[in-house]
């Protein structure tokens, strides 16, 4: 899934550098996108730091599902 490889690929190269994942999300316009706004709260939920997972997780509410 083009999520899972876009998630693995910014974990590698910057911890929790989900920003960009964020911004490839914003621009997706389909059915979808809400799928994967859901795989990547799962993996959010996951990161110990409670400062940057909160911090995720505000930025992922802002994401336009519409």
């Amino acid at each position: 899934m083009l999520l899972n490889e876009i998630n693995g690929y910014y974990k590698k190269v910057n911890n929790y550098d989900y920003s960009s994942i964020i911004n490839i999300l914003n621009m997706i316009n389909n059915d979808y996108k809400e799928g994967l706004i859901n795989s990547l709260i799962e993996e959010v939920d996951k990161i110990d730091n409670e400062l940057i997972k909160n911090n995720m997780l505000a930025k992922i509410n802002q994401i336009n599902v519409g």
